[in-house]
Parts: structure tokens; C-alpha cells; sequence
């Protein structure tokens, strides 16, 4: 609910959802719920420009993280840090942050973070002035990019080969 509030642009209502919910799930240890509703309101803090309290979120919710091994939860926080520390122009802990969110999405396998984290971290090297190594890792975000769509497009085919055996096979019988 907090976070339809913050969607909706109620961020005091959103903020009282999540606070109560954070309580509700320090109370009965529910670690995920926990990560969950720090990233919220890391989300949450950032709309309304309280970037201090944004990572402070964010790095409450990497502490449960690490605790619980949810490398998926931690690449996803330690990316939003790095955005928030690029957003600051502090490009060394933004590129620290986010190379951390890509060495967790690697482990995890989640193309989709490999992907934002790679332009990041391109981006950041292009900032700093490393432009071979803006070069690679623009090429690295791009072969990742390429395969997500290579994906879809192989599951689609799939998708669209078996619809069309399993008609032939109606119209046969």
C-alpha cells in the first residue's frame, strides 16, 4: 500500500504504510518483507528529495540483505545507492556501489540488472574521463542488452511454434 501511496504521489500516507509496515515485520522477522519495505522507502525518500535519507534506507535494507545472502535484493540496493551517489556527482562511490550490484546480478543471473548496471557504470567511466573503459563496458551493456532480446525473441518463436504444431495436430485428428 505504502508504495501505491508513493506511485500516487501521497508520500506522507505512503510513509506512515511503510513505517507501520517495517514495524510489523521487525516484530515477526520477516527478512524479505524487511528488504522490501526499505527499498520502498529508499524509493519513497528520493521521490520527495531527502537523498540522506534515501541511502540510509537503501543501506538498512543491504545490512538485512547481507544477513539473509538475497544477492537479487542486494544488487538491486546497491544499484539505487549508486544512482543516488551519481545523482550527487560522488562518481567513485557510485561506480563502487554499482559494480557491486553487478557482481550480485551476475551471481544471481538477472539479465535485466546486468544490463543497468553495465550503462551505469559505462556512463560513470565516460564522467571520469576513462573513455576505453566507458568503451568496454558500453560494449559489454550492449552484448547484454542484445542476449535479453535474443531471449525474448527465442521464447516468442517458441511460443508461436508450439501454437502452430499444436493446430496442425487439432486439424489433423
Amino acid at each position: 500500500i505504502g508504495r501505491l501511496h508513493r506511485l500516487q504521489k501521497r508520500y506522507d500516507e505512503g510513509l506512515d504504510c511503510l513505517l507501520k509496515a517495517l514495524g510489523i515485520f521487525q516484530r515477526v522477522r520477516g527478512m524479505s518483507h524487511i528488504i522490501d519495505t526499505y527499498e520502498e522507502l529508499g524509493y519513497l525518500y528520493s521521490s520527495i528529495d531527502l537523498p540522506d535519507q534515501a541511502k540510509n534506507s537503501f543501506l538498512k535494507g543491504l545490512e538485512v540483505g547481507k544477513q539473509v545472502k538475497s544477492i537479487g535484493k542486494m544488487a538491486r540496493l546497491h544499484l539505487e545507492l549508486g544512482l543516488l551517489y551519481k545523482k550527487e556527482n560522488e562518481l567513485e562511490l557510485a561506480r563502487e556501489n554499482i559494480q557491486a550490484s553487478l557482481d550480485h546480478s551476475l551471481k544471481s543471473q538477472s539479465l535485466s540488472n546486468i544490463i543497468r548496471a553495465y550503462k551505469e557504470l559505462s556512463l560513470i567511466a565516460e564522467e571520469s574521463g576513462d573513455f576505453e573503459q566507458a568503451h568496454q563496458l558500453y560494449k559489454a551493456y550492449t552484448a547484454a542488452k542484445d542476449s535479453l532480446y535474443s531471449q525474448a525473441y527465442n521464447q516468442q518463436w517458441a511460443e508461436i511454434t508450439t501454437a502452430y504444431e499444436n493446430e496442425q495436430k487439432e486439424q489433423e485428428t
